[in-house]
């Protein structure tokens, strides 16, 4: 019988990384002149992290690249799962998915649920992005990094992997 449906199973398909890997990984260094020092990208299933860092650190050896979990949730950088308001962000699904690669992480970066929906508001009302739950969280984490090791000269990347455009009914009200 012919299948009718198509599960991508984003957590276990090895071409969520891969496609990060061959494209954008490879416009990040386009745009950027091949001139990064820092990778900050939230983790939901961990695909966009590994196949983007995988390929930064390749080209670029000293690179340093963080995910991004949520603070009550941290399941990467203390081994546990809570319950948070970060829709998107926190590899919930009972475990690690295979397709995020931890050790291409020089550390793990976390975000409280009331910053990242404070920094989504920000970076829509105050920058024109309409920027989703777990970019705010992701940006709320680079801007600490980024506070954490100022005068440094630093070129940090951070990957804006939603939109705001399906909470304009409710996470605008937080």
């Amino acid at each position: 019988e012919e299948k009718k449906y198509f599960i991508p199973n984003q957590f276990t398909n090895p071409n969520n990384p891969k496609a990060h890997y061959e494209n954008t990984a490879e416009e990040i260094l386009r745009d950027m002149d091949n001139k990064v020092d820092v990778y900050i990208c939230g983790t939901g299933t961990g695909g966009s992290f590994s196949g983007t860092a995988k390929k930064l650190k390749e080209k670029l050896p000293n690179i340093k690249t963080f995910p991004v979990e949520p603070a009550s949730s941290p399941l990467l950088s203390k081994g546990y799962i809570g319950p948070h308001k970060i829709q998107g962000m926190g590899m919930s699904i009972g475990g690690i998915p295979v397709v995020y690669d931890g050790s291409l992480a020089d550390g793990i970066l976390v975000c409280d649920d009331e910053d990242a929906f404070k920094m989504m508001r920000e970076l829509s009302f105050k920058e024109g992005i309409l920027a989703g739950i777990s970019s705010g969280a992701t940006f709320k984490a680079a801007l600490d990094y980024s506070k954490e090791n100022a005068n440094k000269g630093l070129r940090i990347v951070v990957l804006s992997t939603d939109s705001g455009e399906k909470y304009l009914s409710n996470a605008y009200n937080y």
